[in-house]
This record gives structure tokens, C-alpha cells and sequence, in this order.
């Protein structure tokens, strides 16, 4: 610590006191240590808050605190009761914003046993870009014997420039913009625009499920639309040869496309090709193919 800055008061009659404020700096390279189970370091420069307190202490109120994460702002409301009450754990009411946040720093706030499968692929295949703003909505239970339980969180956030390779060697996905939502089981990504393979994106969505279970998994939904030649390209990627199996070189087509792409595979390191459910259909406009037939155009 290198400043601590203080103003509080305290009425010994009603057993309640009052932080007007509390501000500290802390020497380059802090880390704030949350409790097991989560058992993460985020990085912290400093912190103030304001804060007052019923019972003796019992029951706290803590608002307007704002941390600096090395460059990610944090700013949280907190009520907390049963502080004191051994028997019982600690029960904590939380609401906050994140902001500024590279998404090359995702891995300092998201701590590495909640959702692990999930934040693996998230920091794999989710490359560049920043997050302007998280907001979320937290109800969480501690003490020494169970550690933090969390029991609802959820919240949102959106991102901008990013690139998501969700699945190599099929073509990336270049997102312009996209909204988050996320919660203790489920976080869904609804992508704004988009381009991919020469391609736009549009009404996408790629949801990972199960991140309070043992096993997560992924489900990509992307409306691909744009020239057929493009199309057939894509979907004609290792591993889902698609044209080839109906024997179509999309070099001989032309014409425009929309075409849906569905992808279903569980969240793990040693992914096998045959684990992963696909389907696609189309619709094409304007569509021609040179010697498709015993060498007749259509």
C-alpha cells in the first residue's frame, strides 16, 4: 500500500457507522485474492468506496466503489448481511459495471473454475477487439468452511472488433459488433454484423451451455449470405465437403445465396470431427452452374 485516505464517523448509541470515503493505492503489480472455490487474482492498482454498517456490523451497505484493474474500470454496489453470525454464511448482494476491457485481458477477470471448458474456448477462438462495457447482477453466499457460493448470476455486455475462428479450418468470423448475455449456466453471443469467407453474417448466434456442469458445449447458428461461388467455398471447408459430395465445383457457379449453418459440438481439447453435428440449407436467387448436367449449363 502506498496511500490510504479515510473519513468515517461512528454513533456508539445505535451500534451504525459511516465511510463518507476510503480510498487506497497499492504498489505496482497488486493482485486481490478472491475465496476458494474461485481461487483468481485480479489485478488491482486501487480502490475507494463509501460504505455504512447497522448492528455493530452485522449489516453493511458498501456504494460507489471503483477499482482500477490495471486498465479495467470496476464499479460496484454491495449489500451484505449475517456478517458475524457464525453459524450462517455471509450473504452478498451484488450489482456492477466493467469497462475498457481488451478482450486479451478477459482471462484477468474471469476467474479459471467458473465455466472452465467454456473460458478455454472463449480465450481460443475469441481474438482481438475490446469490450466497452459488462454489466452484471450477482447473488453470492461465503463463509470458511463452503468457500463463495454463487447462486444467480447474470448479466450483459457488448463487443466490438473481434474476430471468433470458432471452429478451424472453417473460415473465422470478423464481428463489427455483437451483444453478450451470460449467466451461472449459459453464455450467448448475438453477433450484429459480420463477415466471413467474403460472406455477411447476419442473425447469428453462438451459445455455450452447461457452465455449471460437468460438460459444456456450443451451439453456432450463422446466416450466411452472399455469392453462391462463396457459399459453396465455405461449406465445401475441411471437414464438411459439402459440394464436393454433390460433386459442384463452385468455381462454375454464379448467382446469390442465404444459407443456414448449424453447428452442435461439446466444449473439449481432443475434439473429434465426428463429434460435431452439422447441417445447412440454402436458398438461391439468380443461380447458374456451368456443365452441371453431362456437360449442359443450368
Amino acid at each position: 500500500v502506498t496511500k490510504i485516505a479515510m473519513s468515517a464517523s461512528y454513533d456508539g448509541k445505535q451500534k451504525s457507522g459511516l465511510i463518507d470515503k476510503l480510498f487506497v493505492k497499492l504498489v505496482s503489480g497488486s493482485t486481490l485474492s478472491l475465496p476458494s472455490p474461485l481461487e483468481h487474482s485480479l489485478p488491482l492498482s486501487s480502490f475507494e468506496l463509501s460504505a455504512n454498517f447497522e448492528d455493530d456490523g452485522a449489516k453493511w451497505a458498501v456504494s460507489n466503489i471503483q477499482a482500477d484493474l490495471g486498465g479495467p474500470q470496476l464499479k460496484l454496489e454491495v449489500q451484505s448481511e449475517r456478517i458475524g453470525l457464525s453459524a450462517e454464511p455471509v450473504k452478498l448482494d451484488v450489482a456492477g459495471d466493467l469497462s475498457n476491457i481488451p478482450v486479451s485481458k478477459l482471462p484477468l477477470v474471469w476467474p479459471k473454475d467458473v465455466g472452465t471448458d467454456a473460458r478455454n474456448w472463449v480465450f481460443q477462438h475469441i481474438k482481438g477487439g475490446n469490450i466497452p462495457l459488462v454489466s452484471f447482477l450477482g447473488q453470492f453466499q461465503f463463509s470458511s468452511s463452503t468457500g463463495l457460493i454463487i447462486d444467480n448470476l447474470s448479466g450483459n455486455m457488448n463487443v466490438r472488433n473481434v474476430v471468433v475462428d470458432y471452429l478451424p479450418p472453417l473460415p473465422a468470423v470478423a464481428i463489427d459488433a455483437a451483444d453478450m448475455t451470460f449467466n451461472e449456466s449459459r453464455f450467448t453471443i448475438k453477433v450484429g454484423g459480420a463477415q466471413a469467407n467474403g460472406l455477411s453474417v447476419r442473425d447469428g448466434t453462438i451459445v455455450l451451455s452447461g457452465l455449471n456442469e460437468y460438460d459444456q458445449f456450443a451451439d453456432i447458428n450463422l446466416l450466411l449470405e452472399g455469392p453462391v461461388a462463396a457459399q459453396l467455398d465455405f461449406i465445401n471447408r475441411k471437414p464438411l465437403k459439402f459440394a464436393s459430395a454433390m460433386g459442384i465445383d463452385p468455381e462454375k457457379t454464379s448467382g446469390e445465396a442465404s444459407t443456414r449453418l448449424n453447428l452442435y459440438f461439446i466444449l473439449e481439447k481432443a475434439l473429434e470431427w465426428t463429434e460435431i453435428e452439422v447441417s445447412a440449407s440454402s436458398q438461391l436467387f439468380d443461380f447458374s452452374m456451368d456443365s452441371a448436367f453431362n456437360g449442359r449449363n443450368i
